[in-house]
């Protein structure tokens, strides 16, 4: 009987320590391009701050470019830079949510070194756009 905290304790501190926290997020993580060039990256701040450069148009606007837009959406840009915030998403550690304005821009979920964006479906089996960390 004395022995049951002890596990129960150790078996919760495993588990707790398979999420991933906030801070795994952190730093820099450029796209995986097919022909291996492409500027696109996402550098991601402790203080849940991040700047986007060179993304590709269909993953930094929406097919209706509202207000909460990020700049160069309006204007045809192929690609897109700007800044934002993000955060965790709620009960799911590995989703990101990266706004701008107060609106979301996209999800990410994060697989290990890989933050993976899907723009047609989040049901597809693959993201239409990864990036690996750098």
């Amino acid at each position: 009987m004395a022995l049951f905290p002890s596990l129960i304790g150790s078996l919760t501190g495993c588990t707790a320590r398979l999420q991933p926290a906030p801070e795994d997020s952190v730093g820099s993580w450029q796209i995986q391009a097919e022909n291996g060039s492409s500027s696109a990256r996402f550098t991601i701040a402790a203080d849940h701050t991040y700047t986007a450069e060179d993304l590709p148009r269909a993953l930094a606007c929406r097919l209706e470019i509202a207000a909460g837009s990020p700049p160069g959406c309006g204007d045809g840009s192929p690609s897109v830079s700007f800044a934002g915030t993000w955060r965790l998403a709620d009960g799911n550690p590995r989703e990101l949510w990266l706004e701008y304005d107060d609106f979301l821009v996209r999800r990410a979920i994060r697989d290990g070194d890989e933050l993976g964006f899907s723009v047609r479906s989040v049901e597809a089996p693959r993201p239409d756009y990864v990036f690996r960390r750098t």
